[in-house]
């Protein structure tokens, strides 16, 4: 009995403890909460036109991006079949785009790379009965989209991950984000890519950086690394930039190319006079004019 007196008025003090405190205010939504730190403030959206629609135009900014439309009305439903319409350096620009989004020296050697796998007919290996028939050579010359896109097997995983991207605007990958539809911080580098990749297919095969001679396939650092040898007088794996890919030598056919390699001669035109100088105009006009 005296103990149930005694619980009686410890319930009986709880009560009258908890009607004389004061109550605390809920917390507030997660929505309005304040950050503690600077570096927790949520980045505004933007209130501006970038000054990138500008400097490139509206033009070339909408010609940089894969839309929606298109890939169910050019591409007949797959981002590759819009690729295949597009110009050889735009393609092999969004590829470099996706295989490399933040190393522009390593996105320059893979449209190399994809360049001399057109020269050696790399996805024409079977032509010349196996891939060692031939000591210089894979098979026949290639097209540019044949060795980039999904033509005859997948050679850049990148281009298979854009199968079943219907709204490019949701893609989650930075890399396939910047191939596909490049955001506006994106539009920048994919322009500068394009404008690389001009240049690699437009010049002699002379021009090929002498580093990567002899380098026929990358991977990611996430899945190999460097030093390793893939066949007997092969060279060893190497990364050539600082948290670059990792370049491969997984065939000695290229380097049969290279060891064979005699670059065109330059003919030397011997002037019968000499040519008077052209006169430049101004490139502003005059105060006098």
């Amino acid at each position: 009995m005296r103990n149930l007196w005694m619980l009686s008025a410890v319930v009986l003090a709880a009560c009258l403890v908890g009607l004389s405190w004061p109550a605390q205010a809920a917390p507030p939504p997660a929505s309005t909460r304040q950050p503690t730190a600077p570096w927790m403030t949520p980045s505004p959206s933007p209130t501006a036109r970038p000054p990138v629609l500008d400097l490139f135009g509206q033009a070339m900014v909408d010609s940089l991006r894969i839309t929606t439309d298109e890939i169910w009305h050019v591409g007949d439903g797959s981002v590759q079949g819009v690729m295949q319409t597009e110009a050889d350096p735009v393609v092999i620009a969004r590829v470099a785009m996706a295989e490399s989004p933040g190393n522009f020296n390593d996105r320059i050697m893979v449209m190399w790379l994809i360049r001399l796998r057109s020269e050696l007919g790399f996805k024409n290996a079977g032509e010349y009965a196996g891939t060692r028939a031939r000591p210089d050579r894979w098979g026949p010359p290639t097209t540019i989209k044949q060795e980039a896109l999904c033509d005859g097997g997948c050679q850049f995983e990148v281009v298979r991950a854009t199968f079943g991207i219907y709204w490019p605007e949701g893609i989650k990958s930075p890399g396939i984000r910047a191939m596909v539809s490049p955001t506006d911080e994106q539009i920048a580098d994919l322009w500068l890519t394009y404008q690389a990749a001009v240049h690699v297919l437009s010049s002699p095969l002379s021009a090929f950086p002498a580093d990567l001679r002899g380098y026929d396939s990358f991977r990611s650092p996430s899945v190999t690394w460097y030093g390793i040898r893939y066949y007997s007088g092969g060279l060893r794996s190497r990364q050539m930039f600082p948290r670059g890919l990792i370049w491969r030598d997984e065939s000695p056919q290229d380097n049969g190319f290279w060891t064979a390699f005699q670059p065109s001669p330059v003919p030397t035109i011997v002037p019968y006079a000499t040519p008077s100088p052209t006169p430049v105009p101004p490139r502003f006009p005059s105060k006098d004019s």
